[in-house]
């Protein structure tokens, strides 16, 4: 006696997807992901789809903040290994969480005090009137750059900053685009980090300046301590060249947006 080991006829039955119209076997098509079993369609079925995209949504978001607040240069190294649906794309966390934090710092009056903060110096009443009249007239025209443009600003200066990284570690073997991904999950953390700090401006510029300006250089050397697998002593070098690097794009980026300001393109 010979036994039947052909699958049941249901499964063995070829699908049209109602959603891309491809046609395959099993409960899942293969192009769309949707399901091959769509029920009619009820306050029931609505409500579980929302909750499981909700709860989709919040553990992505919870597992990108968490994992990034223990180990950035990690999360990157995940992300760009391939592990990219545990994580939020990291150009979207960046733009998202930077618009918040600058909209915020902008609302609290935190970007104006730390531009007359860090724009300030006595060194400029020392010189001659002709020069004086110079300094003052470039350092206005970038303050008001920052002032008004500081979202733009900021998006212009991570990819300069991306590239002058990867031409300074080009042996380490990352491509323009997976720095740019380190970079924006860093820069965006940074950012998420540093919203509740905009409450140490009311107690004073200077201490608001120092306190998120160490936070940036403490979580980009572990992370880059991670990410391009360096020593402790190897990893001090390259956030002294990320500082320096971050300093020459910020004053390209202010640059670029000038120059284009001025060809009434912005």
């Amino acid at each position: 006696m010979t036994m039947d080991t052909s699958l049941p006829q249901a499964e063995n039955q070829t699908i049209e997807c109602a959603n891309c119209g491809a046609a395959f076997i099993g409960s899942f098509c293969p192009a769309c992901g949707q399901k091959a079993d769509t029920e009619r369609l009820s306050l029931k079925t609505m409500a579980g789809n929302l909750f499981r995209v909700i709860y989709d949504m919040d553990s992505k978001v919870w597992r990108t903040i968490l994992d990034l607040t223990k180990q950035p240069g990690q999360v990157a190294l995940d992300y760009i290994a391939g592990g990219r649906v545990r994580y939020i794309n990291p150009v979207k966390y960046f733009i998202t969480v930077y618009a918040i934090s600058i909209a915020l710092s902008m609302a609290s009056g935190e970007l104006d005090q730390n531009l007359s903060y860090t724009t300030q110096t006595d060194s400029i009443e020392e010189m001659e009137a002709e020069v004086r009249a110079e300094v003052e007239k470039d350092i206005a025209k970038v303050t008001e750059m920052l002032s008004n443009r500081m979202d733009l600003v900021t998006f212009v200066m991570v990819p300069i900053l991306a590239i002058l990284m990867r031409l300074h570690n080009f042996r380490a073997g990352k491509n323009l685009a997976e720095t740019l991904s380190f970079q924006c999950f860093v820069w965006g953390h940074y950012a998420l980090l540093s919203i509740p700090l905009i409450l140490t401006i009311y107690l004073s510029p200077s201490f608001n300046f120092w306190v998120k300006n160490v936070l940036l250089i403490a979580m980009f050397y572990y992370a880059l301590k991670v990410f391009y697998d360096r020593t402790w002593l190897r990893a001090v070098l390259s956030t002294v060249f990320f500082v320096l690097y971050s300093f020459i794009a910020a004053i390209l980026s202010v640059e670029f947006l000038v120059g284009i300001q001025k060809l009434g393109i912005l």
